[in-house]
């Protein structure tokens, strides 16, 4: 039990027909504590683990960030690299909102980078971009699916694999 739920059981079966005596069912009792300790360490390492990584790519970022005052560039690869590392992202892009309100890659990492990169800059408005901007929350591809007039920066639709967009900065 983890928070009064059950989270498993531990199953015992002899050959022979024939009830386990108390000290038996004592027995297994600690043992099937035991094991549901082992499972909450292993959550716990696991979340430990998690939290360090996280913050190992901040502090790899404002590592950056402090040697980098007029250059955003290693700022920019670093963010990605972190991002990549920590979601397991294909494609990652941070987008800049200049004064003409044209949004141009700031960055970009992954697969599809040279195709992301020839369709910048683009107008915001009526993108997904715009959406974040204007409500100041993240976007997932799945909000995006759910508004029909919901596009990319690039005009196209979002993919149904997944995605989420943040504000970007404005230069």
């Amino acid at each position: 039990m983890r928070e009064g739920k059950p989270f498993g059981t531990m199953f015992l079966r002899r050959t022979e027909v024939r009830p386990f005596n108390d000290k038996q069912i004592a027995l297994a009792t600690t043992f099937a504590d035991q094991a549901a300790i082992a499972i909450q360490n292993v959550r716990l390492f696991n979340e430990t683990k998690e939290a360090l990584e996280q913050q190992k790519a901040s502090s790899e970022v404002l590592g950056a960030i402090s040697s980098s005052i007029a250059d955003t560039t290693p700022v920019f690869d670093k963010v990605l690299e972190s991002c990549e590392r920590l979601f397991n992202a294909g494609q990652l892009v941070i987008l800049l909102l200049g004064d003409d309100a044209q949004l141009r890659v700031g960055a970009v990492r992954g697969r599809e980078s040279e195709q992301t990169r020839k369709a910048f800059p683009v107008p915001l408005a009526g993108t997904a971009t715009e959406i974040a901007i204007r409500e100041r929350r993240a976007l997932t591809s799945l909000t995006c699916w759910k508004g029909a007039t919901c596009r990319t920066a690039c005009g196209a639709s979002p993919s149904a694999s997944g995605g989420t967009m943040r504000s970007p900065s404005r230069r």
